[in-house]
Order: structure tokens, then C-alpha cells, then sequence
């Protein structure tokens, strides 16, 4: 017999986003509006229906949009994108043919500044919750000459 799969917890940095879904109205394949108020790590929206968090890919924080529910946990519900009903003004075309498919290009729809902010923002917020470090420890993002055709390298 193989081993059975435990579910993963949601990540500690996004415990802060997480309330109770018990009582959640929607059903899966529902639609919601949602106004994005943060983007977590690996790229996923956070928005609120009736107090639950919602994550969606592929949006903006500030973007208002129409999601459908794809799946619904205990404490939060995971939607794909339907409609931008009021775009960021960083939203961008993105430029990779596999955007949306491949998995790896979940920022490529925002400004390359609205990235790096975003992903300091991100860094900071888990040094601080946990680490308990402040937040002005994380230093800036070094912003890469050419932002697309090239591979993930780090360089301490």
C-alpha cells in the first residue's frame, strides 16, 4: 500500500488572511465579486466574500473582478479569474505565449516596478511574522537589467 497524503496547512505567512469558512454562502462554480486587497506569496490575489478570504490568480491588488469558486476550504476558497471589472493601472499584456499554463510566469501581467514592490512587500511580511524581525531589515530588490529571457539565479 503507499502512503497516504497528509494535507499541507496553508503557509504561516498567510495564517493573517484566514478566517473560519464554516457558513461560507457559495458553492462551487458560484460567482463572487471581489476587490483585491493583497497579492500572497507565489502570486495568488487575496479578496474577501462575506468576510472569507478568496484567492485568485492572476489579479492585481486594488483590481475590482468577477471570480468563480473552484474549491472551498475550511478556511479559505480558491477561484479562477472571470472578469476584470476595474483593472490596476499596472496591469500589463504579458508577453510569454504560456502565460496562465506553465506555472511560471504568475506576476507577468504586472508593471516590473509593481513587481519588485510586491515582492519586497511579501520578503518583509514574513521576516516580521515569522522571524519577528521588523520590516526595514529586508533591503530593496535588486530589479534585473532585463526582466524577461533569462533563468532564475541567485547571487549573494
Amino acid at each position: 500500500m503507499g502512503k497516504k497524503r497528509r494535507r499541507k496547512p496553508a503557509p504561516p505567512a498567510l495564517e493573517s488572511h484566514f478566517e473560519s469558512t464554516e457558513g461560507f454562502s457559495k458553492q462551487i462554480g458560484d460567482l463572487v465579486d471581489l476587490e483585491i486587497t493583497d497579492v500572497a506569496f507565489g502570486g495568488e490575489g487575496v479578496g474577501r466574500f462575506e468576510g472569507f478570504v478568496v484567492f485568485v490568480p492572476f489579479v492585481i491588488t486594488g483590481e475590482k473582478v468577477e471570480a468563480r469558486i473552484t474549491e472551498i476550504h475550511k478556511q479559505f476558497a480558491r477561484a479562477e479569474l472571470f472578469k476584470i471589472i476595474k483593472a490596476s493601472a499596472h496591469r500589463l499584456n504579458p508577453e510569454c505565449g504560456f502565460y496562465g499554463e506553465c506555472g511560471g510566469c504568475q506576476y507577468q501581467h504586472i508593471a516590473y516596478e509593481e513587481q519588485l514592490r510586491i515582492k519586497h512587500k511579501q520578503v518583509s511580511d514574513l521576516f516580521e511574522r515569522i522571524g519577528g524581525q521588523p520590516k526595514d531589515v529586508v533591503m530593496q530588490v535588486a530589479a534585473c537589467p532585463s526582466p524577461f529571457h533569462y533563468r532564475n539565479r541567485i547571487m549573494v
